[in-house]
């Protein structure tokens, strides 16, 4: 199993008026995030936290067997 590259985005919109969103697809996770409410330099310091909890494991991908990877979708 590797370690998922994770990404923080800094997005427009969210559906529903959501703060943040968090898509998978296999081997990667992006945490999308309104604008509005990260800075910039919040969202790389929160990008390197995630990375590296998924480095140690703690934030991992179980994918295969009977359950269904989950659909990529885009906030638009």
């Amino acid at each position: 199993m590797s370690t998922p590259v994770v990404s923080v985005t800094l997005v427009d919109e969210l559906p529903g008026g959501r703060k943040a969103l968090l898509l998978e697809r296999e081997g990667a996770f992006e945490l999308c995030v309104a604008r509005d409410d990260m800075s910039e330099e919040l969202r790389d310091e929160l990008a390197l936290l995630l990375q590296s909890a998924a480095d140690r494991g703690a934030l991992v991908q179980r994918w295969g067997g009977l359950v269904e990877p989950p659909q990529q979708r885009r906030a638009s």
